[in-house]
């Protein structure tokens, strides 16, 4: 029996769309560019301390197109478009390393596997950054984050 999901007035039936797999397998290949606190106009809280994998913007357009012909939910992109966030808006212990990989072109895995927020309002793709976390590890910053790639989100 398939899971009815409300979102605004809407009810779709889903399969449980966050059913995590029993092995995350990253079977695609990308690559991105190192920037530090991009611009991202009419942002509300925060941008400083950031630092983001700017990516082909074409992995989330894909995406976007999969859920809207599958599910009929329309997603708009992220602020920074196609990005993985690296480092999100907390000052570094070792700050002096700060934009030292500017410009730097770091390869990634991701994963096939599409999962929703709890709401359902932001979806995305698991992803496996190794630099990204040697960088982090280099800032100072110790604790793994779950790297992932925000396909969109929805507005209601």
């Amino acid at each position: 029996m398939k899971k009815l999901h409300t979102i605004g007035d809407y009810t779709y039936p889903f399969e449980d769309i966050n059913a995590r797999p029993e092995k995350i397998i990253y079977n695609h290949k990308g690559f991105g560019f190192v920037h530090y606190n991009p611009e991202r106009p009419g942002m509300k809280r925060n941008t400083d301390w950031w630092c983001i994998l700017k990516i082909n913007k074409d992995i989330t357009r894909y995406y976007r197109y999969w859920i809207y012909n599958r599910y009929g939910i329309k997603l708009y992109p992220p602020a920074w478009d196609a990005h993985i966030s690296i480092v999100r808006g907390q000052e570094p212990p070792n700050n002096g390393y700060w934009e030292k990989y500017n410009n730097t072109r770091l390869e990634f895995y991701y994963s096939d596997w599409v999962r929703g927020s709890v709401d359902l309002k932001f979806w995305n793709i698991m992803v496996s950054c190794t630099k990204g976390q040697l960088l982090r590890n280099e800032l100072g910053i110790h604790n793994e984050p779950k790297f992932h790639i925000t396909i969109g989100r929805l507005y209601e």
